[in-house]
């Protein structure tokens, strides 16, 4: 099997977030109305680089999880944030709290998020904390939930929204 990074065309111990471009780049690159390599590589040898580039990504997400990652410097009011380098929260009993791990393991800041997803930062800091009271509709956390997830590159974005979702059926079921 090939080394990600090098499917990836990134050096060894990237950081996540400098992954993630790289697999968008190179996901665009070789999309099928991709004017680049559209002369260049018939259907199947573009399906088969597309599987590549997305086995490289989740792989090096998935090492990600489980060893220490470069991180950036972190601004001196961050000093207040617990260890980033300890185990990720558990994502089926505690969906939020492994986000907002994640994402501070990226060295993603929530203010660079919100303007990537969309999302306000007060609501993907309840998403965090897991503050169900002050979560939207299921409906809509379901979509934010999504999107917080895909732009860390989490393996299964989907499991990971129904996984929150259930944390909110009790709360929803008291009421």
């Amino acid at each position: 099997m090939n080394d990600p990074y090098e499917v990836l065309g990134l050096a060894r111990g990237v950081g996540l977030m400098e992954a993630e471009r790289a697999y968008q780049r190179l996901r665009e690159l070789y999309a099928e109305d991709s004017l680049a390599t559209y002369a260049l590589l018939g259907s199947d040898e573009r399906r088969e680089r597309l599987n590549a580039i997305e086995q490289a990504f989740r792989e090096i997400v998935a090492t990600g999880n489980q060893r220490p990652i470069a991180f950036p410097e972190r601004p001196e009011n961050m000093s207040d944030e617990p260890e980033e380098d300890g185990p990720l929260p558990d994502p089926v009993q505690h969906p939020g709290l492994y986000l907002g791990r994640l994402r501070r393991r990226t060295g993603l800041q929530l203010r660079d998020l919100a303007e990537r997803t969309k999302i306000s930062p007060s609501k993907l800091e309840n998403i965090e904390q897991e503050r169900l009271a002050q979560l939207p509709p299921p409906v809509y956390l379901r979509g934010f939930v999504l999107e917080y997830a895909r732009c860390l590159g989490v393996p299964d974005p989907r499991q990971l929204a129904e996984n929150y979702l259930r944390l909110l059926a009790p709360a929803h079921g008291e009421q």
